[in-house]
């Protein structure tokens, strides 16, 4: 099992702290936490005119055995926006 999946909540309507909020509490309440990790990672830039909030999560197969990278890789999107070396 080497798939993974990051997924970003949309904030066209203002609401994606909501969606957010809704599909954690979705994952908490399923048997997916038996067999899949979540981890998340609500990041923060500067655009031109104004700070952007994006709210992330990663999710992937406990027994990925590349999780270690794909943790790195998620962890440096907010490295990334904010004009950072990862």
């Amino acid at each position: 099992m080497h798939d993974a999946l990051i997924y970003i909540c949309d904030d066209n309507d203002k609401k994606a702290f909501q969606r957010f909020s809704v599909f954690d509490r979705w994952y908490k309440k399923s048997s997916m936490t038996n067999y899949i990790t979540k981890l998340d990672n609500i990041i923060e830039f500067d655009s031109d005119t104004e700070t952007i909030k994006l709210y992330t999560s990663l999710m992937f197969h406990k027994e990925n055995t590349n999780f270690k990278t794909i943790t790195e890789a998620f962890n440096n999107i907010s490295n990334v926006l904010n004009g950072e070396k990862p």
